[in-house]
């Protein structure tokens, strides 16, 4: 019944858009000028079906939110439904449709185990945590057996295809005990649960600095930086962030999961307000972190400016990257590992904190490379 009515309010807000011409801005592609935004439009729709981004909102706001190529969801944490200008944000719409189109080879970052390969045999594998093996079909194949592995490594199983944190497994042994994401298993648990895996791949577990144990110790913190690569230019920062982990989340720290965003000063490394995202499609802030009260709004990562020099030294020597959100994780005070690349990266976690096209610089680059903000 409540689907039925979700699916009802979204065929009346597309026959109020096609009826009475309110195409505009972005949706002046489904016209007929190209099929990609189509397919980003009715994802946008899908999204709102099925994948929890609908949320409460007057249906003129709802149609607003469409209008300019937002979910419900992204269009209120964003803040756009009180009154600020939605052509200052990189909408949902643009996200889908044109981003994907910017790297030459998206499956380079689409498929994490080619990735992986790809930078280890580029010369970044000190970047990288090391590939123990990979499952294919349920069977693993690679360094030792994952028992072997299991008494000196603490590992992670992760899919080759995955996103937003879904069907990752952290495992250890502890004394005589095996934990799957905090839970206790045995040995024959764990290979049924391989048994059903299929293009996954078998990592390190990588241990976070101190300073990230500091603010959250049950999660590892990862930064999401934005880089941008413009033609014949040097590459920049167009925004990063510090994702963490809270009990709801678990040992995630995806927002999707419960975790929190706070915002870094590209050129400081400063932490600004932690961004909670409720499922009201409301935005709750905190200056400490809501389970452990340490403090997070003021504090500067250790050392920003030699991991920043460091960072974009790698940066330039990939070219063939030219829109990426990496997922970091600090090990040191300005060591690190990267955990994964995206080449469509979700941009609602950066524009919580501000909108990405106000600064000329990003909005060029996404112009030059075909997206029309």
């Amino acid at each position: 019944m409540v689907k039925r009515c979700l699916k009802d309010d979204l065929n009346r807000a597309k026959d109020i858009i096609y009826d009475k011409g309110l195409l505009a801005g972005p949706f002046d592609v489904l016209k007929g000028i190209t099929p990609s935004p189509i397919n980003g439009y009715f994802s946008i729709i899908s999204k709102e079906l099925d994948g929890g981004q609908k949320i409460d909102m007057p249906l003129k706001d709802r149609l607003k939110a469409y209008r300019n190529g937002f979910t419900s969801r992204n269009y209120s944490l964003c803040g756009i439904d009180n009154s600020r200008d939605p052509e200052l944000y990189l909408s949902e719409l643009d996200r889908i449709a044109y981003t994907s189109l910017i790297n030459k080879d998206e499956s380079l970052l689409l498929n994490k185990i080619k990735f992986h390969r790809y930078m280890t045999q580029n010369g970044f594998d000190n970047y990288m945590p090391s590939l123990y093996g990979t499952i294919m079909e349920g069977e693993y194949k690679g360094i030792h057996n994952l028992q072997h592995l299991l008494h000196k490594n603490k590992i992670v199983i992760k899919p080759a295809f995955g996103k937003q944190g879904m069907g990752i497994f952290f495992c250890e042994k502890t004394g005589d005990d095996l934990l799957v994401n905090g839970n206790k298993k045995t040995f024959g648990d764990l290979k049924n649960i391989l048994s059903n895996l299929h293009n996954y791949m078998v990592v390190e577990f990588c241990q976070q600095s101190n300073f990230l144990e500091r603010i959250y110790p049950h999660s590892a913190n990862t930064m999401r930086i934005l880089t941008m690569y413009p033609e014949n230019e040097s590459p920049f920062i167009a925004d990063a962030i510090l994702r963490i982990g809270t009990k709801k989340s678990g040992s995630m720290d995806n927002l999707s999961k419960g975790g929190l965003t706070a915002s870094i000063n590209t050129k400081t490394g400063e932490l600004g307000e932690a961004a909670e995202y409720l499922s009201s499609g409301e935005t709750r802030w905190h200056e400490v972190h809501p389970d452990t009260k340490s403090k997070i709004k003021g504090v500067t990562i250790p050392k920003w400016i030699n991991f920043k020099n460091k960072f974009m030294s790698m940066i330039t020597e990939l070219p063939e990257f030219k829109y990426v959100g990496w997922d970091i994780l600090m090990t040191g005070d300005d060591d690190y590992v990267i955990i994964e690349g995206n080449s469509t990266p979700m941009v609602t976690c950066l524009q919580v904190h501000k909108p990405l096209l106000k600064n000329p610089k990003v909005r060029k680059f996404y112009r030059d490379n075909g997206v029309p903000v």
